[in-house]
């Protein structure tokens, strides 16, 4: 019980640093970002041949993603739990936090590969997420090859997890793209 609630605590320590480095970031920075990580990532998913995508919308601080040589799914929250609905970045409406999210009526799909976005990334494949626990949830019922993105500073040494919390099997930023040594891929 001790050790959850300090592991807890470490957490949201690691989330406020993380927001603060993130506060003064511009959205060009962003940008550039994204260039780098989009050019990685679409090397990757043509080198597995994957059909299928889970894709986020970003926020104000996370990477721009581009065009992907894949089909697209976007995540709609509803209540506590999360799913993948394939859609066009053009029919993405505001949604839950203010997140654009596609139209309830779009098709669900289990994609094959989800890109996750995080606060922070560890190179064991550890995430540090906003705190909802949506992609742990989703992650838990489901089992796509988990890609995580995120820029270079967000790359940190280790982080504190929790049992539930998911590990990514990949981690791309604008630099470099790491695979865990235990990726089944």
């Amino acid at each position: 019980m001790f050790g959850e609630i300090v592991m807890r605590e470490e957490k949201q320590r690691f989330r406020q640093e993380q927001r603060a480095r993130r506060r003064h970031l511009s959205s060009d920075y962003w940008q550039q970002v994204g260039h780098g990580i989009t050019d990685r990532l679409c090397v990757l998913l043509s080198d597995q041949r994957v059909n299928q995508v889970g894709l986020y919308w970003p926020l104000a601080d996370e990477p721009v993603i581009g065009e992907l040589p894949c089909s697209l799914a976007f995540p709609r929250v509803e209540g506590q739990c999360m799913r993948f609905l394939q859609c066009e970045a053009s029919a993405l409406r505001p949604g839950t936090f203010g997140i654009e999210e596609p139209p309830a009526e779009c098709e669900e799909v289990i994609p094959e590969v989800l890109i996750v976005p995080g606060l922070a990334f560890a190179q064991d494949g550890s995430r540090l997420g906003r705190g909802k626990g949506f992609y742990d949830r989703y992650l838990t019922a489901q089992e796509p090859w988990k890609i995580g993105v995120i820029d270079e500073a967000g790359l940190v040494a280790s982080l504190p997890v929790e049992a539930h919390d998911a590990r990514m099997d990949v981690i791309i930023t604008q630099e470099r793209v790491l695979m865990r040594k235990d990726d089944r891929r």
